[in-house]
């Protein structure tokens, strides 16, 4: 298998999906395609150097948009965990049914709740996320 990157687009191509070599692009040992790929996994992101050889790189920092957005969709995620995790122990609560033991994580696990909903996202990416009940 013959293994091709194009600097252009900072992306792979191989002999399994092209019969011949793209237009702009290098070949590459499938031994260095394996190792780029070890290397992005482990959080780096392909780039190209000024020769045009694949290299991995330190991915740039996110934009302030980019850091909210993701901390808006932790948020939401976070929210989403605690709100699944107490809705057993509020049916139990109605019903007057809850333990002792259960309520008691369920106040601490609405204290979550509380926390999490005051975080502002707008500070991202400096936001520090309020620890999981039983995990501190």
């Amino acid at each position: 298998m013959k293994i091709w990157f194009s600097a252009e687009l900072d992306a792979f191509f191989q002999s399994d999906w092209f019969t011949e070599q793209p237009g702009g692009t290098i070949e590459i040992t499938p031994e260095r395609f394996e190792e780029l790929m070890q290397l992005q996994s482990s959080g780096l992101k392909i780039s190209h150097d000024e020769n045009g050889n694949p290299i991995a790189v330190e991915p740039p920092p996110p934009t302030k948009e980019e850091a909210v957005g993701y901390a808006e969709q932790q948020k939401a995620a976070f929210l989403a965990v605690a709100q699944e995790t107490i809705s057993l122990w509020q049916t139990e609560l109605q019903l007057d049914i809850i333990s002792d033991e259960d309520k008691a994580s369920l106040i601490e696990w609405l204290d979550y709740i509380k926390k999490l909903q005051a975080i502002d996202t707008s500070k991202a990416p400096g936001i520090n996320w309020p620890p999981v009940p039983g995990h501190k």
